[in-house]
Order: structure tokens, then C-alpha cells, then sequence
């Protein structure tokens, strides 16, 4: 069974068709914590850093610093427990919110797409570990059964994953503009010695590319 942590690939099979392709520039805006993680953790830094690749942005506290790498296909983040304390990621009280203000239900590296819908036991994240993983919209991934040709018909083609934001489409030119400053978050709630600290990251679209 193939899991999530393929879909970094994803990218590369949609590309290999004629179609322009759309790339984002995404930027990690602001993250929002409870007031009492404020008081306990301290003041918080957002850090752009630019790669070949794309840009990259790091959130830090005195409890963690979390990186994220965010394409157009899912989001893949290292988090690191700078405490002396386990933190333990709860999945299923996770979400991403869409562009459209739509909530989802996420899953991460490792998950069964036959899984799912099920229940996600948490990720432990021991004192000074670092975590790295990924998030992606549980329902984002669906099971083709639709046939093609006169021989494939009625067989099923196999799970199909569907990006964040649209990245291979004829009419790119306006769906480029349309998504373009456009803001979703992802909600990490995560627990430390019984209390449970919900971090929201607001990421907003800054720029797209047609290639």
C-alpha cells in the first residue's frame, strides 16, 4: 500500500503533461498561539530564507521551532522540541483550512489512504527531537475506478492525490490570478505535561509563476 510521504513526487508525474503549469510562492504570514503559550514560551520569530529551490520559513519559541517548506502539493515541516519536556502532535484535533475557508480533516507521512478516515494515534516528539513529517487534507486523496480505453474499462486506476492548488490547467492565466493572495492555515495542537497548545500557521499565496 502505497502511503503519503510518496506524494512528494506528486509534482513531478503532473508536469509531465503539455499543459502550462502554475507554481506558487507561498509565504508563511503569521502564527497565532494561546495566550497562555504567549505567557509560557515567549516571544516568537518568523525567518524567510531563500534556496535554489524555493523559499523556506522557520517559526521559533522557547518550546519549539518548526520549518516549513511549502509547495503546491502538500506541506512538509521539521519540528524541533527545544524543551526538556516529550511534546506529543495530535493528529486528529489537526486541521487545514483552504483558501476558501473550508476546514479539513489532515493526515501525515505514513498514513494508509485505506486509513484515512480512521483515528491517528499522536506523534510523541521526545525532549531535543526534531520531527519531521507532513500535512495533507484527508479527503484531498480519492480512489479512481474509472476505466480507460476499450480494455480498461470498469478497472480501477488507483488512488489519486490531489494537490493544495491547481498546478497543471489550460486556463492558468486566471487561475493564477485568482488564487494569488489568497491565505489557508494549518492548526497543530500540540500537548506539553497535560496542556494542550493549539498553533495556527497562516500561510498567504504571495505570487504565482506560469511555466
Amino acid at each position: 500500500m502505497r502511503k503519503l510521504s510518496l506524494l512528494i513526487g506528486f509534482a513531478v508525474l503532473l508536469s509531465l503533461g503539455c499543459a502550462p503549469r502554475i507554481y506558487y510562492h507561498i509565504g508563511l504570514l503569521q502564527v497565532e498561539k494561546p495566550v497562555e503559550a504567549k505567557e509560557r514560551y515567549g516571544a516568537s520569530e518568523i525567518i524567510k530564507f531563500e534556496t535554489e529551490d524555493a523559499n523556506k520559513y522557520s517559526f521559533e519559541d522557547e518550546l519549539l521551532k518548526v520549518v516549513w517548506f511549502p509547495p503546491a502539493d502538500v506541506l512538509p515541516f521539521t519540528l524541533i522540541n527545544k524543551t526538556t519536556h516529550s511534546i506529543k502532535l495530535i493528529w486528529d484535533e489537526a486541521s487545514y483550512v483552504d483558501e476558501y475557508g473550508v476546514n479539513h480533516r489532515v493526515v501525515h507521512a505514513g498514513t494508509r489512504y485505506v486509513d484515512r478516515s480512521k483515528a491517528q494515534p499522536p506523534s510523541v516528539i521526545a525532549r531535543e527531537a526534531t520531527l519531521t513529517d507532513l500535512v495533507y487534507p484527508s479527503d484531498y486523496t480519492y480512489w479512481e475506478a474509472k476505466g480507460r480505453g476499450l480494455w480498461g474499462a470498469g478497472k480501477p486506476i488507483g488512488w489519486v492525490e490531489k494537490p493544495l492548488f491547481p498546478t497543471s490547467i489550460y486556463n492558468a492565466e486566471e487561475l493564477a490570478e485568482a488564487h494569488r493572495g489568497k491565505t489557508f492555515q494549518v492548526l497543530l495542537p500540540l500537548e506539553v505535561e497535560g496542556v494542550v497548545n493549539e498553533y495556527i500557521f497562516l500561510f498567504k499565496i504571495e505570487d504565482v509563476e506560469i511555466k
